[in-house]
């Protein structure tokens, strides 16, 4: 019997590699399918679905207690995704959820002459929150050349005449224009302001550096070209993207650094399930566990959310991500499976009933002459530590939220848009000017040189030679200027100062000069001093170093020892 058990897996991937949906799932006896079908997680997500829908359809007792909340689609879909990561070869498509798999993955829809009306089922299993903005109807695009229309208008023309050869669009705004079946000049005011602050995130995928330096000069050109007459434009960098500025309200459109094998580790790197969804120009792609928050309302609680890191398959989420979707419709479930796992003692729904006391308790809500605000009664502060590593102390966040989710998520989290340093923060809206903040950068990087040097209590710095914020003047951690050909020169190198062992520092440049030399790079420089006329002697442990990010270091996933 176990010999069958792992013979049949194999059969059943030869059948999904090689045959059409339809003859993979009826190649299988449902007798083995119902066996097997929730332990069988190397398939696309659309077959495994397909196969639900044919069991429940000849056997009226699948599925019966649960239908399609039975938590183990979820767990099934977190299982497939590690499959998905480790399928390096092949068709990056296969696996992909995409328009043509709606019909099957979204089993409680209807589609419409204008619109897929999808229903949502209420009570799912495992512990929710943030679900106060979730509708139990959801409207999407019916069609590929539906959304495409709508893309046009939501990005406002600024990628007209784009080669969409190795980009993809990705995130918020491709859920914006799926969930806008409509989306005009007539829009409501509400509809336009939730997705007015949305970046055109760009991702370049299966490029060298040289040729993905190409290619966002391709992209600055076509900005440059589908803008309005006598609009200014100002191209940022810092040490992540580099996002293209024009005058409010034109769209900004922000190329991540991130150089990915295919479309499919894009969207393998996002945090939120509700975000890992793409457009390539022609299709759109979601990762199943962005089909399932379309279909449920909520993303799925994982240790990625907090252990993630930038350079990984998924990256870590902020609170203030969690907030910003929480107010676009999409919670945030703890799985069954998940509570299980805690200590016995583990009352979750408790626990979060006693946040939500404790944040009432300690606050009151006073009306005056110039509005209403609630004020902490006593000195007690919500702990400075990550929220999302506390349950008590994310519910705490979550009752304010739920407090004042209107203004939370409007004015904290959408107009003021952070940068690598609070003081590089800036307002999107009708003040916005390109040249204010293009001074404003330049201003922030020196504020950064001399917040370091008060911090330096111990001298270290001084040790090094460092005597005013002077002897660090080269430094900038955001550069900008007014074309992409003057972003990309050495004098607009992003550097940033840095401590580090002699030893490492030369390790490292070593180490970056022969990645550059096997790729057919120029060697450079990763670490310098920072400091050219204090020199460093045999016997010093410690060096002051200037770390230069030029135009081709920028970009991660370039060489994983670069990146370590």
């Amino acid at each position: 019997m176990c010999q069958e058990t792992r013979r049949i897996p194999s059969l059943v991937t030869i059948a999904v590699d090689r045959l059409t949906q339809r003859a993979a799932t009826e190649l299988i006896p449902d007798v083995i399918l119902e066996r097997y079908v929730w332990e069988w997680h190397m398939m696309p997500y659309s077959i495994f679905y397909s196969s639900l829908l044919r069991l429940a359809e000849n056997d009226p007792d699948f599925l019966s207690h649960t239908g399609f909340r039975d938590a183990r689609i979820d767990e099934w879909i977190i299982k497939n995704e590690k499959w998905l990561q480790k399928r390096h070869s092949g068709n990056w498509k296969h696996g992909m959820v995409s328009f043509a798999d709606a019909d099957i993955v979204f089993p409680n829809s209807v589609l419409g002459p204008s619109v897929r009306i999808i229903e949502r089922l209420d009570n799912l299993p495992g512990f929710s929150v943030l679900g106060e903005a979730r509708e139990l109807q959801l409207r999407i695009q019916r069609s590929v050349s539906a959304f495409k229309s709508n893309f046009d208008i939501m990005s406002q023309g600024l990628l007209r005449n784009l080669d969409w050869n190795n980009l993809i669009v990705a995130g918020g705004l491709v859920l914006g224009t799926l969930l806008n079946p409509r989306y005009s000049s007539n829009l409501s005011k509400q509809d336009c302001n939730q997705w007015v602050q949305s970046d055109i995130d760009i991702y370049i995928w299966g490029l060298s550096s040289r040729a993905a330096n190409e290619k966002i000069h391709h992209i600055f050109e076509v900005f440059r070209c589908n803008l309005p007459p006598q609009q200014r434009t100002l191209a940022v960098r810092n040490p992540r993207t580099i996002t293209l500025y024009a005058d409010y309200p034109t769209r900004r459109v922000q190329i991540v650094l991130k150089l990915a094998s295919t479309p499919k580790d894009v969207l393998l790197n996002f945090d939120l399930d509700i975000c890992a969804m793409g457009w390539d120009g022609t299709n759109v792609w979601m990762l199943p566990r962005a089909a399932r928050a379309l279909e449920t309302g909520y993303n799925i609680f994982t240790m990625s959310l907090i252990h993630g890191h930038h350079l990984s398959e998924r990256r870590e989420t902020q609170l203030e991500r969690l907030f910003k979707y929480a107010q676009k419709g999409y919670g945030l479930r703890f799985l069954p499976h998940y509570l299980a796992a805690l200590p016995s003692t583990t009352d979750v729904t408790y626990l979060a009933q006693e946040a939500r006391h404790w944040i009432k308790d300690q606050y009151t809500f006073v009306t005056t002459d110039f509005g209403s605000e609630h004020f902490l009664r006593s000195d007690l502060g919500i702990p400075r530590s990550r929220a999302l590593s506390n349950f008590t102390l994310l519910m705490r966040h979550i009752a304010f939220w739920e407090m004042e989710r209107n203004d939370w998520a409007s004015t904290s989290y959408e107009n003021t848009v952070p940068l690598p340093s609070s003081s590089y923060r800036y307002t999107w809206n009708q003040h916005f000017n390109p040249a204010k903040f293009a001074a404003r950068i330049i201003e922030s990087n020196i504020q950064d040189v001399d917040a370091w040097l008060s911090e330096d209590l111990d001298g270290r710095l001084h040790a090094h030679g460092v005597m005013s914020g002077d002897d660090l003047n080269r430094a900038q951690r955001m550069t900008s200027a007014t074309n992409l050909q003057d972003l990309l020169e050495h004098d607009n190198d992003i550097r940033i100062p840095v401590l580090l062992p002699i030893e490492f520092a030369s390790h490292a440049n070593k180490i970056t000069n022969e990645v550059l030399t096997e790729i057919g790079l120029q060697p450079i420089q990763l670490l310098e001093p920072a400091i050219d006329r204090v020199g460093i002697g045999p016997d010093t442990p410690e060096g002051l170093f200037m770390w230069i990010i030029g135009s081709h270091l920028m970009w991660q996933h370039l060489d994983r020892r670069i990146d370590e």
